[in-house]
């Protein structure tokens, strides 16, 4: 195999990736734009072009295997506009466009959706099947120079050829990207932006330069060599977020190819200007749609759209520079608000509470509870002025609610009474006994005034319940089992009670028999049982002697009249 070695001016072998701003240079008076649709009309339209042309598609175009490649003529330089439709160029022989030592070719896109694909032809039946995607075929020593300002750009090169720049022997020319989005991929043996196989010079090995207020994603994952001697192609780039100059060399992680993968992107912000919400900012690759916000609200005004800092540029549009949008706001008139909920209902603890706080004005309109509180377990919603939750306390509660917005506020003030349903607390009551006084008390928790009354059954004859003291009293009449019921009432609802109460008959006094074989019923302590008297009567010794010894002779004189 031989070796060839070339040498140029050191102004040829210069290879720049730049990320610019500034405008290019404007086009010479006669420059004109042809709009095209097809293989045949883009070809002749290259062919005849002039420096400063543009060549605008207006249509997508597959030109995959022609036998003719696009070239930029000699001297001239000009644009090749993709207007957001689709290129795809991939020659039998050739490259996919051809861009000479003393053309250049600008590749645009206006619309941010383009796509160009230009392959460079392989054949190993030529005897020069060496050609980039973009750059020299076999005529010059270096491609010429080759700037990118939008569109998905992929250029692949045939076999020791670049993907932009030289084919076999030919080094590559200068590449200036200020946007869009590249993926270069070499053949064998070459760079993927530079020189192709067996180019040794270093004036002819390129670098890459990346340098602007918006940066790439994807610097050089992986970027070929410039020939078997292990040339590469050095890359700097300035970070954009610090400021700081990187540099390094970009090696080949395939072996005897090159890749370089560029992927430009931009700052979109939305800066709602309300003087509350803090402006949103969004990373997004060239051509790619921001994600819109909803529309903002600010109290006092309407939204009337977004404003661009790019001329002719919509939220939703493909981006292709950095843009801010700004919320744009019309002022209405202001209604203050006026509370129309004079009163709310009360509540009962346990039970779920909701009550709205009503309200007219100029949205939005925030609701507060500016004095008092609330009753334990309720809150207060502040956008919709609803009162919710479960009460847990009973009780008597006054506040004050006040609803505002940016025209002023108002107030009042509300009083809500927690109430507790009765609860029995008195699970059972005593037995009482015939002609014994009785008084028990059934109580019962909750909100007062709570009543009592007897809902089933009945109470033991001589017993009656207090309505309002739940006390039950009197004297029982009536020996035996007597089940009843109870309920406990107020204002919010009632508790009831199963009792039974047992009426005992009082206790008979023992009997015995005297000497004459008359029984006689004594008590044991010497005193008389006498059903209702507070207490036992005593015997009377004498005046007892005298009535039974009475008795006995008025029966005596009756036996003697009967049987005489």
């Amino acid at each position: 195999m031989r070796n060839f070695k070339f040498s140029a001016p050191a102004s040829a072998a210069t290879i720049t990736f730049a990320v610019l701003l500034s405008v290019a240079a404007a086009a010479p008076a006669h420059a004109v734009t042809t709009a095209v649709t097809d293989w045949t009309t883009l070809d002749q339209s290259f062919e005849n072009a002039v420096d400063g042309d543009v060549v605008m598609l207006d249509a997508d175009i597959d030109a995959s295997g022609t036998a003719d490649y696009l070239g930029v003529p000699a001297g001239a330089g000009i644009t090749l506009d993709l207007n957001g439709h689709s290129l795809k160029l991939a020659p039998t022989t050739g490259p996919g466009i051809h861009v000479g030592s003393t053309s250049s070719l600008t590749i645009d896109d206006s619309v941010g959706t383009g796509r160009l694909e230009a392959i460079g032809s392989a054949n190993p039946a030529d005897p020069w099947p060496y050609f980039p995607g973009i750059g020299t075929d076999t005529t010059d020593l270096a491609a010429g120079a080759v700037t990118i300002n939008g569109g998905a750009i992929t250029a692949q090169g045939g076999m020791y050829a670049a993907g932009i720049g030289g084919s076999r022997f030919a080094g590559g020319g200068s590449v200036t990207m200020t946007g869009g989005s590249l993926v270069a991929q070499s053949g064998s043996l070459a760079a993927s932006v530079g020189s192709g196989y067996l180019v040794f010079n270093p004036l002819y090995r390129g670098s890459v330069t990346v340098v602007g207020p918006e940066d790439a994603t994807g610097l050089p994952t992986v970027a070929g060599r410039g020939g078997p001697d292990n040339e590469v192609a050095p890359v700097s780039y300035t970070d954009p977020t610090s400021g700081v100059l990187v540099t390094g060399d970009a090696t080949g992680s395939i072996p005897d190819q090159g890749r370089l993968t560029l992927a430009f992107h931009y700052r979109v912000t939305f800066a709602f200007a309300d003087g509350v919400t803090s402006d949103s900012t969004q990373i997004v690759d060239w051509g790619h749609a921001a994600s819109v916000p909803a529309d903002p609200v600010r109290p006092g005004y309407t939204f009337a759209g977004w404003a661009s800092s790019v001329a002719g540029t919509s939220p939703g549009d493909p981006t292709i520079a950095p843009v801010t949008f700004t919320a744009q706001w019309n002022s209405v008139a202001l209604d203050a608000p006026e509370i129309t909920t004079l009163s709310l209902p009360d509540g009962i603890v346990t039970d779920a509470y909701s009550a709205p706080v009503n309200a007219i004005g100029t949205g939005p309109i925030t609701f507060q509870v500016s004095a008092g509180t609330l009753p334990a377990g309720l809150v207060l919603d502040p956008a919709t002025g609803v009162v919710s939750g479960t009460p847990t306390t009973a009780g008597t509660f006054a506040f004050t609610v006040s609803a505002s917005n940016a025209g002023g506020s108002d107030e009042q003030e509300y009083t809500v009474v927690i109430r507790e349903r009765p609860i029995i607390t008195t699970m059972s009551l005593p037995d009482g006994t015939i002609a014994a006084p009785y008084r028990e008390t059934i109580a019962a928790t909750g909100t007062g005034p709570i009543t009592f009354a007897v809902t089933a059954g009945s109470l033991p004859p001589g017993l009656s319940l207090d309505p309002t003291t739940g006390v039950i009293s009197g004297t029982p009449t009536v020996n035996g089992s007597f089940p009843f019921t109870v309920t406990a009432s107020n204002a919010v609802g009632d508790d009831t009670h199963e009792y039974t109460i047992a009426i005992a008959a009082r206790s008979v006094p023992a009997t015995s028999t005297d000497s004459t074989g008359t029984s006689v019923r004594t008590p044991s302590d010497g005193n008389l049982a006498w059903t209702g008297a507070e207490t036992p009567l005593p015997w009377m010794i004498g005046g007892g002697l005298l009535i039974l010894l009475g008795a006995s002779t008025i029966l005596w004189a009756r036996l003697r009249r009967r049987f005489a």
